[in-house]
């Protein structure tokens, strides 16, 4: 599944494995998101809760409430976040700004700008996505 210039998006439901991911800014509601890896570039996040196990991470400014991380490696520039929980396994993310509730997300890898994504749940299989804006009503 390949959304390119999509804007206005809202609503995401049972994704579960999102590969080389570009440009998705203002996440909202993303909760249970395993595997976050070499994450770079966090700006605003807001509720992740499970998180375990935070690594070489660099420039995190205005953190807040951040429980039970669990491996979260070579993370860069994590500005503003708030009640992190359990965020598992997300590999090579970059650049995630204003990301707000992301609930039961699983395997997203190689992502590189997530913006303004608003309500994304039990989604499965998008790979190669790139540019990615105010997305609305996508559903598996």
């Amino acid at each position: 599944m390949r959304a390119e210039g999509h804007h206005g998006v809202k609503d995401i439901h049972g994704v579960k494995d999102i590969c080389g991911v570009k440009d998705i800014n203002e996440v909202k509601d993303i909760c249970g998101v395993k595997d976050i890896c070499g994450i770079m570039k966090i700006c605003d996040v807001k509720n992740i809760w499970g998180v375990k196990d935070i690594n070489e991470v660099k420039d995190t400014h205005g953190v807040k409430d951040i429980h039970g991380v669990k491996d979260i490696n070579g993370v860069k520039d994590i500005c503003g976040m708030k009640d992190i929980n359990e965020v598992k396994d997300i590999h090579g993310v970059k650049a995630i700004n204003g990301v707000k509730d992301i609930h039961g997300v699983k395997d997203i890898c190689g992502v590189t700008k997530i913006c303004g994504v608003k309500d994304i749940c039990g989604v499965k299989d998008i790979s190669g996505v790139k540019d990615i804006h105010g997305v609305k009503d996508i559903k598996s």
